[in-house]
């Protein structure tokens, strides 16, 4: 199933609308071509009664147009109101048919009648096909000219005037309660539209805790009845809005929200908090919520595991038949258990529980003591690559101010920022297995080196590959990917490559144009930034070039010229590519 069949399923099953069920564009457009055969119907009978050639054949049609408006208009659930509107319909819709055609065969209209028909079709536009109100409308219409021709004939008896006005009544009392069905199902729509999230369409949080404070309470005063609570927080999606922007975030989420939608059936879901959702299982133990956990985690990591966006689910579990307590006990619990799956690495379910909890923290302290020193090696590891070479003794540190540089250009935040210049740091850590004769080999290299240079990014990225590393891991392997597609070593394209590693690209290239080697003198400052122009939209991100060329005007590094116009008719893999492999 693909992702947008995935996201019309979740917004037809959960958005609120005044029937209670969506309505689909291809109904809204029957809709409204039936609106237009009706109108034209009506139209054409007037315009045949005005010339006094009307026949009974004109009035069926029009009745039949307008079974047909308010069959597609009303609802498909076998609700109350539902048959009410329909048999109000029907009625109208018969007697109007019966009796104009009565009246307009035999005694003809009086204008006002006319005029009084005639403005049914714009008060129909006006309410953008609401039906119930349109054909109570044109049903009072019909009824009223009815009732004036009979009694302004004295050839009608008085029961036919009783029936006329019995008539008259019986289409008021439809009217109105179609008027009050179409407000009471407003109310509820304004009711139902205060608890969902505009964006997914679940539960919003103030309903997810209306819903979750009425579940605990039964809960707690039977027995019998269990209630588990998952929470669940969607892993680095913030490096997602920061590297891909919101629209792509809000993506994400419509599709967690569908997938959690879809694979929960029964329970309540709700989105709580930016990335955070809820899902409330009545009649569900621990045991069982933890098996649900672990099918929404595999779901949603299989989902996104071929995609640039790559996102995982941690979950926290709780439920009443291991820890009972309110509404509130429930969600802290929930909360703590999150937290432990955040702690062991995030893409898991780890259900609530003292014993658990304490080892965890203590676990945490081991495992940041750890990271620290794990983190140590890797940077004593860069610094000693770079002094393989003489001249790249500062590469990475140069590499890290320039991308530091860019990332506040971009007006990044300050702890992305931070992790921004750690990856400019370690960026080229996985040379350390790249043989010397290759790395530091004068000049151009063979085809038999080259494949040999170009899996440093994904030896780099098995070495990154750790917990608190992982953005870090992912900038790292796609560092010398291009937005045309050409680059290594998984021609990631465009806003497929993270914005990290497109801002370590452009950090990269510059650094190696810009300083000296053993083997050849640096091309220059001017050089460099041309470079940088010429191949940006290919080879380079654009909006990154543009955030390098203001940091390095703001700090007065060169002259920088202005912008080329820039041509891609003769696009090649760039000797800035080289220079940075």
């Amino acid at each position: 199933m693909s992702r947008a069949t995935l996201q019309n399923l979740l917004t037809r099953m959960t958005a609120p609308t005044a029937g209670g069920v969506a309505v689909s564009d291809f109904a809204t457009a029957v809709r409204q071509m039936s609106a237009l055969f009706t109108f034209i119907a009506s139209a054409h009978g007037v315009y045949r009664t005005v010339l006094g050639a009307a026949s009974m054949t004109d009035y069926v049609l029009i009745a039949a147009c307008g079974l047909l408006l308010a069959l597609t208009y009303l609802p498909r659930a076998l609700t109350r109101e539902w048959f009410v509107q329909l048999i109000a319909g029907a009625w109208i819709l018969a007697l109007g048919a019966a009796m104009y055609g009565r009246v307009a065969d035999t005694h003809g209209q009086s204008t006002g009648a006319l005029l009084l028909l005639l403005s049914w079709p714009l008060l129909l536009t006006a309410y953008y096909c609401r039906m119930a109100f349109a054909l109570g409308y044109v049903g009072l219409a019909i009824t009223t000219i009815a009732v004036e021709s009979a009694l302004s004939d004295q050839l009608w008896a008085l029961p036919q005037r009783i029936a006329a006005v019995v008539l008259v009544f019986g289409t008021l009392v439809p009217l109105i309660t179609m008027v009050r069905t179409r407000s009471e199902l407003s109310v509820k729509y304004l009711q139902d539209a205060a608890i969902r999230d505009p964006l997914t369409g679940l539960l919003n949080r103030r309903g997810f805790e209306q819903s979750l404070r009425a579940a605990a309470i039964i809960a707690r005063y039977d027995d019998f009845r269990h209630l588990s609570l998952l929470v669940a927080d969607v892993d680095y999606f913030k490096l997602v809005n920061d590297s891909f922007g919101h629209a792509k975030g809000d993506d994400v989420l419509v599709e967690v929200s569908t997938i959690l939608f879809l694979e929960a059936p029964g329970a309540q879901v709700a989105r709580i908090g930016g990335e955070e959702f809820g899902i409330i299982l009545e009649g569900v133990k621990t045991s069982e919520a933890l098996v649900l956990a672990e099918t929404l985690r595999r779901a949603v990591e299989a989902a996104f595991n071929n995609t640039s966006t790559h996102v995982t689910l941690s979950i926290g579990v709780v439920g009443t038949d291991v820890y009972d307590g309110d509404a509130d006990d429930l969600m802290r619990h929930a909360d703590h258990a999150l937290y432990a799956a955040k702690s062991l690495g995030r893409n898991r379910a780890i259900p609530y529980s003292d014993e658990v909890l304490g080892i965890l923290e203590r676990a945490r302290v081991r495992q940041e003591e750890a990271s620290r020193t794990q983190l140590a090696t890797l940077l004593t590891l860069a610094e000693a690559l770079d002094l393989r070479d003489v001249s790249t003794s500062l590469h990475s540190r140069t590499v890290a101010d320039y991308a530091e540089g860019m990332a506040r250009e971009l007006n990044l935040d300050d702890e992305l920022v931070e992790r921004i210049r750690l990856a400019g740091l370690l960026h080229d850590i996985g040379k350390i297995g790249v043989p010397d004769s290759v790395l530091l080999h004068p000049g151009k290299l063979d085809d038999e080196q080259w494949a040999l240079m170009k899996q440093h990014p994904e030896i780099g990225a098995r070495m990154l590959n750790h917990a608190d590393y992982i953005d870090i891991r992912d900038w790292v392997i796609a560092h010398h990917e291009r937005p045309d597609g050409r680059g290594y070593p998984y021609q990631l394209q465009g806003n497929e490559i993270p914005l990290g590693a497109r801002i370590l690209s452009v950090a990269d290239s510059y650094e190696a144009m810009t300083a000296d080697r053993v083997y050849r003198a640096s091309p220059g400052h001017e050089y460099a930034i041309s470079e940088l122009h010429k191949w940006s939209g290919a080879q380079f991100d654009s909006e990154v070039v543009a955030a390098m060329v203001r940091f390095l005007t703001a700090h007065h590094i060169g002259q920088v010229p202005p912008e080329e116009t820039l041509s891609f008719d003769d696009v090649d893999d760039g000797f800035a590519d080289t220079l940075a492999a």
